[in-house]
């Protein structure tokens, strides 16, 4: 677990640089959150560069939940040799800006990558997402899976991008954004791209925006449910399943914590 804390008395932009060097035939599970010892309104950069060798396995959980009103720049570039596996899972629930950019590169064939974010956000918040995968040579598999929630008159953005070059022939890659509008004052941008350049593949993309469904509520309210129960109800169903996928038992109870307390 990395805990990424900062002071900052006198400045309020912080950098931080990591670099991680997975060994071959390694599997190893990081955990990461940045905490704000310092002054509020501060903004934090925190690039990570990874290498993957072969027969390696990447497990990153990443927790964004800062009450400082701070900033958050989280940026990710990695680099996957054969036969590796990486798997990024975000969660955000608070910060005023959070911003990550993941970068993946398939170098190597059989490599695969599932790239996931949660987020459950209100007030006055904005969520950026942008994710690039890099299928740069045959064999390999990818997926990236959003669900956001957005409340108050909170803002985000989705642009996803799926990139096969001309060699990588016989490419696995998926994506998915679904976006759940429980304000009329909120909005997201999203925008799923496909780049392709080989002709046998297996590649879509799809994106959802909409409200709390109406049919579903009424349901709820007819068995006895108050409104509000009723609709954090749904909410939580909504992002049940990209939580229950983290194999970690501690962590994904953590992860529970942090997003259904918010529904209480």
């Amino acid at each position: 677990k990395i805990i990424h804390g900062f002071t900052n008395e006198g400045g309020w932009f912080n950098q931080e640089r990591c670099l991680y060097f997975i060994e071959c035939d390694c599997e190893i599970s990081i955990q990461q959150e940045v905490v704000n010892f310092g002054e509020a309104n501060s903004v934090f950069n925190i690039v990570s560069e990874i290498i993957c060798k072969e027969e390696t396995k990447l497990n990153m959980y990443m927790g964004q939940n800062d009450p400082t009103n701070s900033s958050t720049i989280n940026t990710i570039f990695c680099a996957q040799h054969k036969n590796s596996t990486s798997n990024f899972n975000i969660f955000s629930v608070d910060g005023k800006l959070i911003r990550n950019n993941i970068l993946v590169n398939m170098m190597n064939e059989n490599c695969c990558s599932n790239v996931c974010g949660t987020s459950l956000l209100e007030n006055q918040q904005h969520l950026d997402n942008f994710i690039l995968i890099s299928h740069l040579v045959e064999s390999c598999k990818s997926n990236q899976l959003f669900k956001s929630v957005y409340g108050g008159d909170t803002t985000g953005s989705f642009c996803g991008k799926i990139y096969v070059e001309k060699n990588a022939q016989q490419t696995e890659a998926f994506q998915q954004n679904n976006n759940l509008m429980i304000s009329k004052n909120s909005s997201v941008n999203a925008k799923p791209q496909l780049e392709i350049f080989a002709d046998d593949v297996v590649c879509s993309h799809g994106c959802t925006i909409g409200a709390i469904d109406e049919k579903s509520l009424f349901y709820l309210r007819s068995r006895g449910v108050p409104e509000k129960e009723a609709i954090n109800l749904l909410i939580n169903a909504f992002i049940t399943d990209s939580i229950s996928i983290i194999k970690i038992e501690e962590i994904r109870n953590e992860v529970k914590k942090l997003f259904f307390k918010n529904n209480d």
